[in-house]
């Protein structure tokens, strides 16, 4: 959901990255309509043969964590704090502003069983600061802006001091105290800042974009990944431990695994051959899609699911918003955010 920096581009993006992106927004929309929206009440139909793979579709939240870490790192490096700011402004706000407004006037005006939001809620959560006023998001998968905007913080303090050259030190850090916070050891008021339910999986795509950076996994390297690997994996069991879910630790230690083999592939310049301008379209596509999908396609299935074949109608919402996203990404975000851009430039806002 980021757009990333990087020595090889197509339309200046990383292509393998943009595919990872893809497949992480595909598993968390087949995580709600098969899993997810069925548990909650949101989807009045069920998809049994799905639903035993799909519910870990979740775990593509952490793969977007993880892509988040290695590409703003890579974004950030080199820049002002406030070019930084401003190239997520413009990256994340046209979209997100589109979207919500969206998903305000479905959820307000056609009939289904989802909560009805208020206008104040909608005018708070145009501002993507919601959660931090205790406001309830109007789609549910909003939660995730609000750790990308606490990561982005932590970026920007970096900038601020001139300090981005010591971002190893900062993984350092931030990996003990989510080390001591899953042993039981709590400490006030920080957690707000470090985040340690999900902080390991950005601390693991800084790590891979300091790898990046030469190609290589040096000692030092070696053992922060190690190091984040392994508390990420206690996350999985204090997590499973604790929810008790009827989801197999096993398997989530699996798939993040599987997130931290191919991640060192592609730090390591593995996929440096991969071509093809598919991949940039299939990324383009994952923000407005992920922001898209939920509570329109909640509100959606209730409508349909007594008129169309249950499976004809998951294929078609997944195509229904994907083309809503290709139109998105190239009628929306590019112009507004090219506009937006010179807003903020001009008036050096």
């Amino acid at each position: 959901m980021n757009a990333p920096i990087v020595a090889k581009k197509t339309q200046g993006r990383l292509l393998e990255i943009d595919l990872l992106r893809f497949i992480a927004a595909l598993a968390v929309v087949l995580f709600h309509y098969t899993y997810n929206g069925q548990k909650g009440g949101s989807i009045p139909i069920t998809y049994p043969g799905l639903k035993e793979i799909a519910r870990y579709g979740f775990l593509g939240v952490e793969l977007f964590f993880i892509i988040s870490g290695f590409v703003i790192s890579l974004s950030a490096d080199g820049r002002s704090a406030r070019q930084f700011i401003v190239s997520r402004i413009t990256r994340l706000y046209p979209a997100f502003w589109l979207a919500c407004t969206i998903t305000f006037l479905i959820t307000l005006y056609v009939p289904s069983t989802l909560v009805t939001p208020t206008f104040k809620q909608y005018a708070i959560n145009m501002t993507m600061l919601q959660e931090f006023f205790s406001i309830r998001n109007i789609d549910g998968v909003y939660w995730t802006l609000t750790y990308e905007l606490k990561f982005y913080f932590l970026i920007v303090l970096l900038l601020i001091f001139n300090q981005f050259k010591r971002i190893e030190l900062l993984c350092a850090v931030w990996l003990a105290y989510i080390a001591v916070f899953l042993f039981g050891f709590k400490i006030k008021y920080i957690g707000a800042i470090l985040f340690p339910d999900y902080g390991v999986f950005f601390i693991a795509g800084i790590v891979f974009y300091l790898i990046k950076q030469r190609n290589l996994i040096s000692l030092r390297h070696g053992m922060l990944l190690l190091a984040t690997y392994g508390v990420a994996c206690k996350g999985i069991l204090v997590r499973e431990a604790n929810s008790g879910t009827e989801l197999s630790a096993l398997i989530m230690i699996g798939v993040v695994t599987l997130f931290f083999g191919v991640f060192t592939l592609v730090a390591l310049g593995k996929f440096s051959q991969f071509k093809g301008n598919w991949a940039a379209t299939l990324g383009s596509l994952t923000y407005p899609l992920y922001l898209l999908h939920a509570y329109i396609g909640f509100v959606l299935f209730q409508v349909f699911s007594d008129y169309v074949d249950k499976y004809l109608l998951l294929a078609g919402l997944i195509f229904f918003f994907s083309l809503m996203a290709y139109f998105f990404a190239t009628h929306i975000e590019k112009p507004f955010a090219q506009f937006l851009k010179q807003v903020l430039t001009k008036n050096k806002i």
